[in-house]
């Protein structure tokens, strides 16, 4: 699973989570009671950005990443899909993209 960012000048560049650990981190807003608490999720992961475009270049050429960046994002409940919030959240900062599943 991963995204090709298209750019405005028509480069495209695949973007993977890849072997990146996915972080899940609890927080617990307000009162600390058993009755009163909300719980919030945290998903962070590292997304790997390539010069390639597609995903079977990348396999061809495992040495082209172009560039990393952090991505998190929150829910209010457990994330039952957490490199799809990653994703969902990256697309968000994106010009264009295509989703290659």
């Amino acid at each position: 699973m991963g995204v090709i960012i298209n750019y405005p000048d028509g480069t495209r560049r695949y973007a993977s989570i890849g072997f990146s650990p996915i972080n899940i981190s609890k927080i617990e807003d307000g009162p600390s009671t058993a009755n009163n608490y909300t719980q919030n999720w945290t998903v962070t992961s590292t997304v790997s950005i390539w010069s390639c475009a597609t995903k079977d270049e990348v396999f061809e050429h495992p040495n082209c990443v172009l560039t990393t960046m952090e991505v998190s994002a929150d829910s209010n409940v457990y994330p039952g899909s957490p490199s799809e919030l990653i994703y969902n959240q990256l697309k968000k900062t994106l010009y264009s993209y295509e989703d290659d599943n």
